[in-house]
């Protein structure tokens, strides 16, 4: 995805969209599933238009459609490849990857996504400056690991993995919304293209600045390719600058062949243990790098805890609101102003050739399509009258604290089942929750929705047993990785002989205490690290 249409990226909501047909008029809103009210940006492959998806019982959601530019649709392989990598980025379902809920192969394909509200991290870390400390930007690039590592994982329904590799991790492809969250955007769209080369539009996929040997190579390129971009972000976050910031492509295509990355170092002091962390994620070589983004992470969960124990993503939130306040109101304005205006009126903006992707289908029963809708629209308009007479509500979106709120509306249901993925390393350890043992690791839960504490249980022999409690209220992924058992102290023996009968005997002699051979207890050390967070062992306090 180009920088412009990330810099535009506000993602899409629940909702589903049906296949539409070419001959729709595309001059009349009346059929509409997905009202369009704002255009959000133009990239490389796609448009990208905010909407407003319409339900039944006066439901109603911002969501976003992103559909193939229209001049790409006539090659067949581009097409082909943009609907498959759609079809399986709408397998991803983590709090850390923006959620595709559908893909329509329709005139213009067509991607359903969630409707995030916030910023991409390029803006952020151009915006907010010193404000963006360095705890700050280790701890969004944590939670970017989070998703790239449930998406490395992902297997097929048969068990297959499916060894998705993002290809194109750079900051214009996460997102930090207003409230703290972080999503990874665009997944595996990057691969339509050829990393190395310029295609008919303009845009080469996967960014050079944010490219490992191996892929600028065009060789194999596995999940450690996306380490290798996370760590061009951390070593912005240690040096204060962007990784080749000012070297011309050509120069960092050489430094990439020949193995050269410069050390943060060079631009201003840094703490050696951060500069390790970074330059292991940059190794050259694709085998001395981290093995799993879940590796990564852990690494840097334990630097903060230990650096910067108190930075969350609380405060990150509340920065991105802060240094945004201004297009946050102005974004929420134009979206009220423009859920306000008549459904007759066009909204501005729509790239051409999308009004086809946006109208549902309506099938022949004998009633053309002219007369039903005008039936259809006489039979809302009395409704509408008879709900003013007696005095009924009349349906309208309000916008509170940057959120879309459907007031005097019937009020949705939450939902009552909700998907919880439970992954615990070393790999042979068994989950349980509530005391019920779970299938597989990862294992993958379909629960009812409730505010209670349920308790989560991981064990392996030879390692700390894991317990946590936490509430099912709606879709999460715990990722947890076990502590090893302290080794036993080891006794020290020596060989004696009895005078009596000269026959060797072992006899045990201890050695002084001392600080170098002294036992140790369950509570030495009285911690372990829980995903990287320092916490105390019950009763070693």
């Amino acid at each position: 995805m180009s920088d412009a249409l990330a810099e535009n990226n506000s993602h899409v909501s629940r909702g589903g969209l049906r296949a539409t047909s070419p001959g729709t008029n595309p001059g009349s809103n009346s059929g509409l599933r997905y009202r369009p009210i704002i255009a959000l940006g133009q990239g490389g492959m796609a448009d990208v238009l905010l909407c407003v998806g319409r339900g039944p019982s006066g439901f109603n959601k911002l969501v976003v459609l992103k559909t193939m530019r229209k001049e790409l649709v006539a090659d067949d392989d581009m097409r082909q490849m943009f609907l498959a990598e759609a079809r399986l980025s709408a397998r991803l379902n983590n709090a850390n990857v923006v959620q595709v809920y559908e893909v329509a192969d329709t005139t213009l394909p067509c991607i359903v996504m969630e409707y995030l509200e916030g910023q991409p991290l390029s803006s952020l870390e151009r915006e907010a400056g010193e404000l963006f400390t360095i705890p700050m930007q280790l701890k969004v690039l944590s939670e970017a690991l989070s998703g790239l590592h449930y998406s490395h994982e992902l297997k097929d329904y048969d068990g297959t993995p499916l060894n998705i590799v993002h290809r194109d991790i750079s900051p214009q492809n996460i997102f930090v919304t207003y409230d703290g969250g972080i999503k990874v955007l665009d997944f595996g769209i990057a691969k339509a293209s050829n990393v190395r080369n310029q295609t008919r539009t303009g845009i080469i996929k996967g960014k050079i600045a944010y490219m490992p040997r191996e892929q600028l190579l065009n060789e194999d390129t596995d999940r450690r390719a996306d380490i290798y971009a996370i760590g061009c972000m951390l070593w912005r976050a240690a040096a204060g600058e962007k990784l080749w910031s000012g070297v011309p492509d050509g120069d960092v295509m050489r430094a990439l062949i020949e193995g050269r990355i410069p050390l943060p170092s060079e631009k201003r002091p840094v703490d050696p243990k951060l500069e390790a962390i970074v330059m292991k994620a940059l190794a050259p070589e694709p085998a001395e790098r981290y093995p799993t983004a879940l590796a990564l992470r852990i690494v840097i969960d334990e630097y903060l805890s230990e650096t910067s124990p108190k930075t969350n993503m609380r405060e990150v939130g509340e920065l991105v609101s802060e240094v945004f306040a201004e297009q946050q109101e102005a974004r929420k304005q134009q979206i009220q102003t423009a859920l306000q205006a008549p459904l007759s009126e066009a909204p501005p903006e729509i790239p051409e050739g999308i009004q086809s992707i946006i109208q549902m289908t309506t099938e022949d029963t004998g009633v053309s399509r002219g007369p039903r809708r005008q039936m259809l629209w006489t039979a809302i308009t009395a409704a509408f009258a008879a709900s003013l007479v007696v005095g009924g509500a009349l349906v309208y979106f309000t916008l509170r604290e940057g959120r879309a709120v459907a007031t005097r509306s019937p009020v949705v249901a939450p939902p009552t089942q909700i998907q919880v993925r439970l992954t615990a390393s070393p790999a042979g350890a068994a989950l349980a929750v509530d005391g019920n043992a779970a299938s597989g690791n990862p294992a993958l839960l379909t629960v009812p929705a409730d505010t209670r504490d349920h308790e989560v249980n991981a064990t392996l022999d030879g390692y700390e047993p894991f317990r946590k409690r936490v509430r099912f209220e709606r879709d999460l992924s715990l990722e947890i990785m076990l502590q090893p058992l302290p080794s036993p102290p080891a006794s020290n023996t020596a060989t004696t002989t009895t005078a009596s009968n000269h026959a060797p005997t072992t006899k045990k002699v201890h050695a002084p205490a001392s600080a170098d051979n002294k036992p140790k207890s369950s509570c030495d050390p009285p911690f372990y690290f829980e995903n990287g967070i320092k916490t105390y062992k019950p009763g070693c306090l």
